[in-house]
């Protein structure tokens, strides 16, 4: 199968995938052991660790966002969020239609340079972390205010720990088919996954 040409990513994009994806791991990871309310009133190790590398995981995705807003190359902003353009709305359609319809017997996971598909579907786990890291925010503010069963804070609660149901569906998704590029050599790792200055072209 034929290697798509791979699309040339910024040092400040690769790092701050990198950031992001090391947070959402210990946000995720930390969620699984951790005990917000332990019965004899301590506190624990493991929801302070996630309490405090959410407050570092907002300050990256707050600067993601001002990246994405104010830089020159890359993934624009529509491309991300393609829903609100009827113009990119209709290439999406057609990128959807042409990966998924393919008569030459190609994957619909296969990587294809500058496919709105993609892009839209990164847009989603964007949206999906900004989420989780306004509503972490707000429940830690309560907590600390000692107003954690106000409704402010349990509204935050009631959307926070759905959206980590879909935040561990998007990162085993994302993470199982960037190694699947990878071992079909169709796309490597450390095109997202290198610190050093690519040289790919787009």
């Amino acid at each position: 199968m034929a290697v798509s040409q791979k699309p040339e990513f910024t040092l400040i994009t690769r790092m701050t995938h990198m950031l992001i994806a090391v947070a959402v791991v210990v946000q995720l990871a930390t969620s699984l052991f951790m005990n917000a309310h332990p019965k004899d009133g301590s506190e624990d190790v493991l929801f302070e660790i996630h309490e405090y590398s959410g407050l570092i995981s907002f300050g990256i995705i707050v600067a993601f966002w001002v990246i994405v807003l104010f830089r020159r190359r890359g993934t624009s902003l529509s491309e991300l969020f393609p829903w609100f353009s009827a113009r990119r709305r209709k290439e999406l359609i057609e990128a959807v239609k042409a990966r998924f319809g393919r008569a030459d017997g190609a994957s619909p996971l296969s990587f294809y340079a500058d496919d709105p598909l993609a892009k839209a579907v990164h847009g989603l786990g964007i949206a999906i972390i900004s989420v989780m890291a306004v509503t972490g925010l707000t429940y830690f503010v309560a907590l600390k205010l000692d107003v954690s069963e106000g409704i402010t804070a349990l509204a935050a609660m009631s959307v926070h720990e759905p959206m980590s149901k879909l935040a561990w569906g998007y990162l085993i998704t994302h993470a199982g088919i960037a190694v699947l590029h990878a071992f079909r050599k169709e796309r490597p790792l450390s095109i997202m996954w290198n610190i050093y200055p690519s040289s790919q072209k787009k």
